[in-house]
């Protein structure tokens, strides 16, 4: 059982917009109401009404309503207490547990993730305040990138020092996963959607890279951090998700604080992984398109022919956003500025469709193997796209560009 009181505490805190926002509804304002897709029928104009003034929402036509802990439960399928606990972690509250509800292991594994998350916010609170100290190296590496104080400040961005100048926190600290392979680091912290700080990731300052084996370290598992069940920046980006439709993917923590602070705030980052099931299923909630803005390089088009892999059978559009000369958002924004990114985000985007069968064009002048790797390539990303109609539409296009090629050897 949860601590009444906490409960209570959360249910002061809740506001019925908030918590359907993040959960990547698009919301439209009208007076004291909101208005979405209702979630709970096959619905084409939004009829789900929320009320602000209530903190309650209602459908007219299929007669669901309630609170935002029944939405929560009839959506995502939870319990109360589950839902409870997911609103929690929306607000960055911690729900503690009656004590006399435990079992043994139980109160050893609470005690374990509570240990855990105290850690971590002591280090984000300790790194971020040193980073702003005077004359601190860090600060100014990250500034001569052309990033913002007001970007680090919004991604809570720290530098990490020694143990020992952690002051009071140093006792605490020796126990921690994460502090004494990330001291003396850049740190970026992870956030989930609904805000709760799940990892941690320390990077080598500039000047020290040279020689450095590890230019990044990560929280481990053993600290419950699964970076392929995660994307950097989400926290910030649900809004703009939500209301677009649409997500930039890139590969590291500065592109998506470079793409931020150009004013592109539906962005997230996949640092450094290849993108997993759980990490394309995210994204399919919140967005209809995904732009994976990944390195034009053999390592970055494969990423892309993976991350389409597990997109497209998600009924989600892919786009693709080429690197102007090979530079990624973060080299862009420090040669260029914001306004280079904002434009290069905005001109730039190819359909992946048409950027396999461009491919699938070059490899048709080389001899017969490669035609054949890159009509299978073609044909599993026809496959997998459910619009029969605009499947349809790319299969003529391909007998268009390759009359050659039977239409039948497509699949139509």
């Amino acid at each position: 059982m949860i601590d009444n009181q906490d409960i209570e505490r959360l249910k002061s805190r809740i506001r019925i917009e908030d918590v359907i926002s993040k959960m990547g509804f698009s919301l439209t304002r009208k007076g004291t109401r909101h208005y979405c897709l209702c979630p709970f029928h096959e619905d084409h104009n939004p009829s789900l009404i929320i009320d602000t003034k209530k903190n309650t929402f209602y459908c007219p036509v299929c007669h669901t309503g309630g609170d935002a802990i029944r939405f929560v439960m009839k959506v995502e399928g939870k319990s109360y207490v589950e839902a409870l606990r997911y609103i929690a972690g929306i607000y960055g509250m911690e729900l503690r547990e009656t004590s006399s509800d435990l079992s043994a292991e139980q109160k050893r594994q609470q005690d374990f993730k509570e240990m855990i998350r105290t850690q971590r916010e002591a280090i984000v609170s300790i790194a971020h305040e040193h980073l702003f100290e005077e004359g601190n190296e860090a600060h100014a590496y990250l500034r001569s990138r052309g990033f913002s104080d007001d970007t680090l400040r919004l991604f809570h961005v720290g530098h990490f020092p020694q143990l020992s100048a952690c002051g009071r926190h140093q006792e605490a600290l020796q126990k921690s996963y994460d502090a004494k392979q990330i001291q003396g680091r850049i740190v970026f912290p992870w956030y989930s959607a609904s805000n709760a700080l799940v990892g941690l990731a320390g990077r080598v300052v500039d000047v020290r890279t040279k020689g450095v084996q590890l230019k990044y370290v990560n929280s481990s598992e053993k600290s419950g951090f699964v970076k392929g069940l995660n994307l950097f920046g989400i926290n910030l980006a649900t809004r703009a998700m939500a209301r677009e439709r649409k997500v930039f993917v890139v590969e590291g923590y500065t592109d998506a604080m470079a793409m931020h602070q150009s004013g592109i705030e539906n962005v997230v980052a996949q640092c450094g992984t290849a993108m997993t099931d759980a990490q394309a299923s995210i994204l399919a909630r919140y967005a209809d398109e995904v732009v994976l803005c990944l390195d034009n390089d053999s390592a970055g088009i494969r990423a892309m022919d993976m991350a389409a892999l597990k997109l497209l059978p998600l009924g989600v559009r892919v786009e693709i956003l080429l690197a102007p000369d090979g530079c990624d958002p973060a080299d862009l924004l420090h040669s260029n500025g914001e306004d280079a990114v904002l434009r290069w985000s905005q001109t730039d985007t190819h359909s992946l469709l048409d950027i396999c069968l461009d491919r699938f064009r070059q490899a048709s002048v080389l001899n017969p193997y490669h035609r054949r790797a890159a009509l299978s390539k073609l044909i599993s990303y026809l496959s997998l796209i459910k619009d029969s109609i605009l499947r349809n539409m790319y299969i003529e296009k391909c007998v268009d560009v390759c009359p050659w090629l039977k239409a039948e050897e497509l699949g139509m």
